[in-house]
């Protein structure tokens, strides 16, 4: 019996697992839309709406950020929206 309760537990721990590795996305996009004021809001990069927190990091290393930007983001989906933990702009070539 308690075997099979360590199994269970075992087999819901990595489903659970398993399913936040897959809710993790990243992608690359031109910047469409940034909020009015500050970063902290939506953006639409690539045709998609990024949900942009104080807890995102913000690297701008590879430039400024504006509208026709391209960035590379990465986050995860969250109650049905994209929230970033990262946003990056790309360095020119």
């Amino acid at each position: 019996m308690r075997k099979a309760v360590v199994m269970a537990f075992m087999g819901v721990m990595l489903i659970l697992l398993a399913g936040n590795i897959y809710a993790q996305r990243e992608f690359f996009g031109a910047v469409e839309q940034l909020p009015q004021t500050g970063y902290i809001g939506v953006w639409v990069i690539a045709g998609k709406e990024v949900h942009v927190t104080p807890q995102t990091e913000l690297d701008f290393r590879g430039g400024p950020v504006a509208v026709g930007t391209v960035v590379k983001v990465e986050g995860k989906i969250v109650e049905g929206k994209y929230v970033a933990r990262e946003i990056k702009t790309s360095r020119r070539k």
